[in-house]
């Protein structure tokens, strides 16, 4: 695989499953919309370029710990197989072909889109960096969920979803994400900075209490 197209992740491409998802709840809500088979593929290309930029912006801010780890010292930057300035570069690009297509779909997917973008930088950036922050890193990754929802749904349907509907998809994304901490506990508090702030118990409550009150507005939204 090429060094730039293993910089986007291309496994993590299937959490844009999300928009899919979006734009057929977006369909169940209003029945008489109309899906364009152009629009929807320029709306989740949009998605994946921007959540792809956001991965390389995870690679460059985590550069330097990636080469002291032993599975992430494999990946392009931190094995040298692209330069900082390439890779700075190639963020770049992406953001413009993403913005590029969100703006052709409509405005509203576009301003979602670029809450997709400061959602990364709030998450990987200082002063804030929240992804070493407890249950913050949480909370703020996991609201890539309902962003990628609203853009699938607004690609088409212009009125607002039930609320119930947006928090669901982001308590079920921050139960997984809670459970995918606590899988990388077991593995040791090296592999992530934020696991030091964790005890085994937390993340298994944090897990179950984010799933019973996804379970919960699941039902909601079926009633």
């Amino acid at each position: 695989m090429h060094p730039l197209i293993e910089l986007m992740r291309p496994t993590e491409w299937y959490k844009n499953i999300t928009v899919v998802l979006g734009i057929l709840l977006a369909l169940l809500y209003n029945p008489g919309i109309l899906i364009s088979p152009l629009t929807f593929s320029i709306v989740l290309l949009a998605s994946i370029c921007l959540s792809s930029a956001n991965y390389v912006l995870n690679a460059i801010t985590d550069v330097k710990s990636d080469k002291h780890n032993p599975l992430k010292s494999k990946r392009p930057l931190p094995r040298g197989s692209v330069s900082m300035r390439m890779a700075h570069h190639f963020q770049l690009c992406l953001l413009i072909i993403g913005f590029i297509l969100a703006l052709y779909v409509n405005i509203p997917v576009f301003l979602i889109c670029g809450l997709l973008v400061l959602a990364a930088q709030l998450y990987n950036i200082p002063p804030l960096r929240l992804k070493d922050i407890s249950y913050m890193d949480v909370i703020s990754e996991s609201v890539n969920n309902p962003l990628r929802f609203l853009i699938g749904w607004y690609a088409f349907n212009p009125g607002m979803p039930p609320i119930q509907l947006i928090l669901f998809f982001w308590t079920s994304g921050a139960a997984l994400m809670s459970h995918k901490r606590l899988m990388e506990l077991q593995k040791g508090p090296l592999h992530r900075k934020v696991l030091k702030q964790y005890s085994k118990t937390a993340l298994q409550a944090a897990t179950i209490l984010y799933g019973l009150v996804s379970a919960l507005l699941l039902m909601l939204v079926i009633l």
